[in-house]
């Protein structure tokens, strides 16, 4: 039977094989099967944004970027531009 930590290496192997644009599809995929419209992001300096119902209706829920596998994440300045950008939504 194989290790967790095993499998996960595994996983990460394989996902660094696919292209980005492949990477990309992988996510399309996923979120239209989670109810989402999906379109791209790039002219809004993303991969993909989300919508919950046609986009001339609402503004889009998400945006995705893809990075790679080895790349840290620091969730504390992702929070402070997520709630830098909710706040000058509420004053627009």
């Amino acid at each position: 039977m194989a290790t967790a930590s095993a499998m996960s290496s595994s996983s990460s192997r394989r996902l660094d094989s696919l292209s980005w644009e492949e990477r990309v599809q992988i996510l399309r995929e996923h979120f239209q099967l989670k109810g989402y419209r999906v379109h791209s992001g790039l002219q809004f300096g993303c991969e993909l944004v989300l919508y919950a119902d046609e986009p001339g209706k609402v503004h889009s829920d998400f945006c995705v970027h893809l990075v790679g596998s080895g790349t840290e994440l620091n969730l504390d300045v992702g929070l402070q531009q997520f709630l830098l950008f909710s706040t000058l939504a509420m004053l627009m």
